[in-house]
């Protein structure tokens, strides 16, 4: 009897690891298109500069976002644009980032999220979940703490690095 609950337990485990594959919000490797349709693909997220040519970011789980002037700008986490169109990311390889209500970037060492309220919750460990319930409250995995700019930096193109097409 035992060893049958064992054994379905096991038998559950690569199911759960399919769906945190496609619920964690984190891609291990990207690829993009450049202006030709040629594949490039590299070890964290990818994007398109201006004259088409594709970067990727140098850490897995790191963020590229083409910023105002068509330059691409990697980060070590996520990344988002502020109001300003600076790029901003999170100094933690599996941080999130969130745009607050004025539009400036909150980071946290997880994944963040906003609650009905506009306040902005993040997990406390790296790669950690964030989710509203439906009270409107932020649950974390490991606890919630609130997203801050002083986990936050700005995105370089020293961050990137130049892939070879697929």
């Amino acid at each position: 009897m035992k060893s049958d609950i064992c054994w379905r337990a096991f038998m559950r485990l690569p199911m759960i690891l399919l769906l945190w594959s496609f619920v964690s919000g984190y891609a291990f490797a990207d690829c993009a298109k450049d202006l030709h349709g040629k594949v490039f693909c590299g070890r964290g997220e990818c994007a398109r500069d201006i004259n088409g040519n594709v970067k990727c970011s140098s850490y897995p789980f790191g963020g590229a976002i083409r910023d105002l002037s068509g330059n691409v700008k990697c980060g070590k986490g996520q990344c988002l644009a502020d109001r300003a169109g600076n790029v901003i990311c999170s100094v933690g390889e599996l941080g999130g980032a969130v745009r607050d209500k004025n539009g400036d970037v909150m980071c946290g060492i997880g994944r963040c999220i906003t609650d009905s309220f506009g306040n902005i919750y993040c997990s406390k460990i790296s790669n950690g979940a964030a989710m509203i319930d439906t009270s409107g409250d932020a649950k974390c995995y490991y606890g919630c703490e609130k997203g801050t700019s002083n986990l936050c930096e700005s995105a370089s193109s020293g961050l990137c690095e130049s892939v070879e097409g697929q």
